[in-house]
């Protein structure tokens, strides 16, 4: 536990707003389709963040770097949110949010893939960090369907794979610009594939609707 207030608050946020999202996003499933939840939140959420980075007259970036954004964007928002929208149609949010703690372990895999050594005490870790989720899961009646699971997982493995693109490839300088076009760009991409895909919005209820508010 972090020691300074500051520290413990910023973890209490953390836990409360991370934590708050899963169940924000099976609440809002009862009038969104997953794909198209997805990418509406993210773009409304890359927009609004957008417009805030820009009154603080920061370095424009190059399009290469607005490329790169998109397509790290795709992946980490684009394409993992979705799943994870997807996945949580038929799982229980607390399993949700306990199968993304996968991410390191494809990480890990990804990184020894692309050639970069990986010391024997991080598989340790990511190793201690399964079991753990084993632990978790053990017992649960309620987990899910095996779709809903692997959809999660494979949210999982594309957060990863952004992640991993997003140390190798050359981002806008400005922070809260990449972060804004990530998220925009990402977000706007899941909408188009998501209408193409057929979904569509219809009516929205009041606490699908404030549960969207939130999330964006």
């Amino acid at each position: 536990m972090p020691r300074t207030h500051r520290g413990q608050v910023a973890l209490a946020v953390v836990y409360l707003v991370w934590g708050s999202t899963y169940l924000a996003v099976h609440l809002c499933l009862a009038s969104f389709p997953p794909l198209l939840l997805s990418g509406l939140r993210n773009l409304l959420a890359g927009i609004e963040l957008f417009v805030f980075a820009a009154r603080r007259k920061p370095v424009w970036p190059t399009m290469t770097e607005v490329r790169n954004a998109a397509l790290v964007g795709t992946l980490l928002v684009g394409l993992s949110s979705g799943m994870l929208a997807y996945g949580m149609r038929t799982v229980e949010t607390g399993t949700a949010a306990v199968m993304v703690a996968t991410v390191p372990l494809f990480a890990t895999v990804i990184a020894a893939l692309t050639g970069r050594r990986i010391a024997k005490g991080e598989w340790v870790a990511v190793g201690l960090g399964l079991l753990g989720i084993v632990l978790l899961n053990h017992g649960d009646p309620g987990a899910g369907s095996t779709a809903g699971s692997l959809a999660i997982l494979c949210g999982a493995v594309f957060w990863a794979g952004g992640s991993h693109l997003a140390s190798r490839l050359r981002l806008p300088s400005d922070f809260f610009v990449s972060t804004a076009l990530q998220i925009g760009l990402g977000g706007s991409i899941a909408t188009v594939f998501a209408l193409i895909s057929g979904e569509r919005l219809g009516h929205v209820g009041f606490v699908p609707g404030t549960s969207f508010v939130y999330l964006s």
